[in-house]
């Protein structure tokens, strides 16, 4: 059962990358960049793009699902 053990899980669509980092049934922890502008992934825009997150969370739980 490979989701009992997961930390995290990550998508990347374009030049948009969020990791997941919540906890089965938790509040939403999410963490967005935009690779383009910031490869290194300094600056979290997760607060910024709110509706950023919920495209990629729901593109990720269609791919993922455990």
């Amino acid at each position: 059962n490979p989701a009992a053990n997961l930390l995290a899980r990550w998508v990347r669509e374009g030049d948009w990358k969020l990791i997941d980092r919540t906890p089965a049934g938790g509040k939403v922890r999410a963490s967005l960049y935009n690779l383009k502008d910031d490869p290194f992934e300094m600056k979290d825009l997760a607060m910024d793009q709110p509706e950023r997150v919920k495209q990629l969370q729901t593109l990720l739980d269609e791919w993922w699902k455990p």
